[in-house]
């Protein structure tokens, strides 16, 4: 994003970087991550979407 003062940019903002997750880290988080009930997920879907389009 650039910021302006009277149509000239005065000054650049930019996101800072993220620090990086290591695989444990990553494992940590996946093992408290729910299960899904794929039929559930299913019915949902097919009572949202019209499947006849």
């Amino acid at each position: 994003m650039v910021v302006t003062r009277d149509g000239r940019p005065i000054v650049m903002l930019a996101p800072l970087p993220r620090p990086q997750l290591g695989a444990a880290a990553l494992l940590e988080r996946w093992r408290g991550v729910p299960a899904v009930d794929a039929a559930a997920s299913r019915s949902d879907l097919d009572a949202l979407l019209d499947a006849d389009v």
